[in-house]
């Protein structure tokens, strides 16, 4: 491994955060560097101050949004690289409404900002309408007509053309492609791996990263890492624009509380209703803490289909050596969410439970399948003797010791 010693600030948005955790992730251990994201949303602090202060590279976002002043005591001679925001506010029209309520009764949970809100349903309730009026007018107005939806769709990929105009990156073309045919977006702001990917490998072109880290990102970043939630997309505007992957019945993850179809989400909003005691339970559950399993059961009976909720339940049964009930619950949660992550290998822990091991195997290649990127399931494997592993953990990080082990004795023999 090359060590260039370069300090790099990533300097925007979620978008900026995410690009430089997924930098940290698949470049760093091949460069030796430091990424450090600085969030254009709060003031700076002493530690964001120090980290400009050292920065080798400014990695700072293009952006219309009037709330990112530039930083200052940047160092003489740091190089500087923009990186344009990308917007796909146009599949949600009357996006951008924060509920009033929200973080007065949720706190830090906050769980209907701007990026889930929506301003038809504040609209009507402001006029006097019950929540459940203002659902049903909003599914029965034309919010194709209302929203713009043809008119935003072109103005939104012109705008996005100007931001990328005098850099490397393409995604106007990428979203006017695929955007029908996959999703690109979970929220108008959070992106799916397609763009994602595409902005870290831009950078990596523009920064002439290693081949290998270039390698890491190709293969490895299959999964978007904005976490927590989806925004339903209102049906008439999904048919609108052919979007072949959603639709009235399609179900969306809403934080790690249940999956919600767009009238579900709507009556959610409109109510302000959370049940942030599932996060609390699901974290308690899986770091073994005292009490876990008295909050799992209230949250569940509060939110029965969690899916999040019924994998910490299927976690306690392997914890228990319940490895039947483990497994069908784990069922249950693949029926609910067949993408949650780390579903396949509790999976895995259930099958070997029950002593099918093959089957078990299958399920933790699943997990691998889904999220290739997490080595502690490819150590698994290898452990079950899957010596094709040690290539794959070596590609993501080079000084993977057991790996490195594995592959002097394998070198030995």
């Amino acid at each position: 491994m090359t060590s260039l010693l370069r300090h790099l600030v990533f300097y925007g948005n979620c978008q900026m955060q995410v690009l430089a955790q997924a930098y940290e992730l698949f470049v760093v251990p091949h460069t030796g560097e430091t990424a450090t994201h600085i969030s254009a949303l709060r003031p700076p602090t002493e530690a964001s101050r120090h980290a400009v202060a050292r920065a080798d590279i400014m990695v700072e976002q293009i952006t219309p949004m009037a709330d990112h002043p530039p930083l200052p005591g940047v160092k003489v001679g740091a190089r500087r690289m923009r990186v344009p925001l990308v917007d796909g506010s146009f599949l949600w029209p009357f996006s951008g409404a924060r509920h009033p309520e929200s973080q007065r009764r949720y706190g830090a949970y906050h769980p209907f900002p701007a990026e889930m809100g929506d301003s038809f349903l504040l609209r009507a309730m402001a006029r006097g309408a019950s929540g459940g009026e203002a659902v049903r007018a909003y599914s029965e107005a034309d919010v194709v007509r209302l929203g713009h939806a043809a008119r935003r769709r072109e103005i939104a990929l012109e705008l996005q053309t100007q931001r990328e105009a005098a850099t490397s990156y393409r995604f106007a073309a990428l979203i006017d492609t695929h955007f029908r045919t996959e999703r690109l977006f979970r929220t108008p702001y959070h992106l799916e791996a397609r763009l994602s990917r595409h902005m870290l490998m831009t950078l990596l072109d523009d920064l002439g990263a290693p081949e290998a880290a270039r390698h890491a990102v190709e293969r490895f970043y299959t999964r978007t890492m904005f976490g927590g939630l989806d925004l339903p997309i209102h049906p008439a505007i999904a048919a609108h624009h052919g979007l072949n992957w959603a639709d009235a019945a399609t179900r969306h993850a809403f934080w790690r509380e249940e999956m919600l179809t767009f009238e579900e989400y709507a009556h959610r909003f409109v109510q302000c209703r959370a049940y942030p005691a599932m996060d609390v339970a699901v974290h308690a559950t899986l770091r073994a803490q005292p009490g876990a399993e008295a909050l799992l059961d209230a949250a569940l009976a509060d939110l029965p289909d969690s899916p999040w909720g019924l994998h910490a339940r299927a976690v306690l049964h392997v914890r228990a050596r319940d490895f039947a009930a483990a497994r069908a619950v784990l069922q249950r949660v693949l029926d609910l969410h067949p993408g949650l992550g780390g579903a396949y290998a509790s999976l895995h822990d259930a099958l070997l439970g029950l002593g099918r091991t093959e089957d078990a195997i299958a399920a933790l290649r699943e997990e691998i399948r889904r999220q290739p990127h997490r080595i502690p399931h490819r150590v698994r494997l290898l452990q079950h003797g899957d010596s094709t592993q040690i290539e794959a953990i070596l590609a993501l990080q080079p000084n993977h010791a057991l790996a490195m082990r594995r592959r002097n004795a394998q070198a030995k023999e």
